[in-house]
């Protein structure tokens, strides 16, 4: 319920037109199979700062755990 539906960008290193397949370069700490079939995947559109300011989305920065693990902080759950 409170993942985010898209991740990334990622970049493709590998497409397999035959089967529909392609393979993202991700960070080894997402635990998620690289591979992904194109009904799953969806392009992106680099926002345009100057057409559209109020789109750019900040990002808090993550709390690095002593294991190198990212972390966010919750300020309030919103019902």
């Amino acid at each position: 319920k409170f993942m985010p539906h898209f991740n990334g960008p990622y970049k493709i290193v590998l497409a397999n037109p035959g089967t529909s397949t392609y393979m993202l370069d991700m960070p080894a700490h997402t635990n998620i199979l690289p591979t992904f079939h194109a009904s799953e995947l969806k392009g992106h559109i680099q926002n345009d700062k100057d057409l559209y300011p109020s789109r750019e989305q900040k990002w808090p920065k993550p709390f690095i755990t002593t294991s190198g693990a990212e972390e966010w902080e919750i300020e309030k759950i919103i019902e």
